[in-house]
């Protein structure tokens, strides 16, 4: 009740989760791409080949602030400079498990097991 309360003061209106199962192996990537930006900034993504790429995302939004929980598979991807006409974005990323390696500009920061 009190949970419920919050939320509705606090605008967290769209709580949702997604995943892909029951998708095609050529399916799942098609409709992570599609996902992701609605979750996050658009990119163009790359998934190595023969894995099979699962994804599954729990999420919260709060007024302009999405909160979301992604587990999934191996995947690449460049982030689209889109930001003309867009507000500021901020973004915080926790690895909890696996490799992550995130390239901006001619830097690179690995998190997680080499």
């Amino acid at each position: 009740m009190v949970v419920a309360q919050l939320a509705e003061v606090f605008g967290m209106v769209g709580t949702g989760t997604w995943s892909t199962d029951g998708l095609s192996q050529k399916g799942a990537p098609v409709a992570w791409t599609r996902k992701m930006p609605e979750l996050h900034l658009p990119w163009t993504l790359t998934f190595p080949e023969p894995d099979r790429f699962r994804a599954a995302v729990r999420y919260r939004n709060l007024d302009e602030l999405t909160v979301a929980e992604f587990r999934g598979g191996r995947y690449a991807g460049r982030r689209i400079d889109d930001a003309e006409g867009r507000p500021a974005r901020i973004g915080v990323l926790i690895n909890l498990s696996g490799r992550l390696v995130c390239r901006y500009g001619d830097g690179e920061v690995a998190v997680g097991p080499p």
